[in-house]
């Protein structure tokens, strides 16, 4: 529109192949609590490559020297013919070429549509105020509107549901200063909002857990001089206990001295 301000609008259309497993592939599942005992896992020859459409319209917002930057951006992305995986019990007993019985059959069919739509913003800002040093900060925000999709959950069948492990909203902070005479640092903190998951301690029923929602900071500092570079990492700098998915936890404070010489 000026050289302040702008808007912009895309659509993008993607896709992604189908596995060869899920095609083609054949296992028998040994069920480990009753001996010869199978589930059956088999493609489908006849399914179809996921496909998506996103569109997205926002705008960017500047001052006139560029120091401050601020930016929206709204996006919908509509998934088609996700592959999901269906399971059926035979009717009497079946068994394998090698005698076992067979519990269940599974295969992978392709499900409706599924569906993100949410908002993107970023304030960043150069808050230099000479030539002896640079200090940059950005702020990040990201939050869902809706995120739904299809899938076939064990012990209910095909059911519409909130997409699970997917935060609503999450923040990302960061500050990055370096003066001219070779000291420089930086800090960057992640918030994620709850997620969703299955709890599988309830496996013939669909009940929801809520993850809890975390920050994790990392700082870093160090010093270069000519053709040399020492600098310290400290990654979860407030030791934060914290998990993406229930069960891994992912590590702890740490720290880490790190030289670099260019030739």
């Amino acid at each position: 529109v000026n050289n302040f301000f702008a808007l912009r609008a895309s659509v993008s259309k993607g896709y992604s192949p189908a596995d060869i497993y899920s095609i083609a592939g054949y296992t028998e599942q040994a069920d480990y609590y009753k001996i010869k005992h199978v589930g059956i896992i088999t493609g489908n020859p006849d399914l179809k490559n996921m496909e998506s459409v996103t569109s997205e319209a926002g705008f960017i917002l500047t001052n006139k020297n560029d120091k401050l930057r601020f930016e929206v951006t709204y996006f919908n992305t509509v998934y088609k013919n996700n592959p999901i995986e269906k399971m059926t019990f035979p009717v009497g007993t079946k068994l394998t070429a090698k005698g076992d019985t067979i519990d269940s059959y599974t295969t992978y069919i392709n499900s409706d549509k599924s569906l993100i739509q949410g908002i993107e913003t970023s304030v960043s800002a150069n808050l230099s105020g000479n030539d002896k040093y640079t200090l940059n900060t950005g702020l990040h925000w990201n939050h869902l509107f809706k995120a739904e999709e299809i899938v076939q959950e064990y012990g209910v069948g095909q059911i519409k549901e909130r997409m699970y492990n997917v935060a609503k909203s999450t923040l990302r902070l960061d500050f990055n200063f370096q003066h001219k005479n070779g000291l420089f640092a930086g800090l960057n903190a992640r918030y994620v909002s709850d997620r969703f998951d299955r709890n599988w301690d309830y496996w013939d029923q669909l009940v929801e857990i809520k993850y809890g929602d975390f920050i994790v900071m990392n700082f870093n500092t160090g010093y270069r001089y000519k053709n040399n570079q020492l600098t310290l990492f400290v990654n979860n700098l407030t030791d934060e206990n914290y998990y993406e998915k229930r069960g891994f936890n992912l590590p702890g404070r740490s720290f880490t001295l790190k030289y670099t010489y260019s030739f």
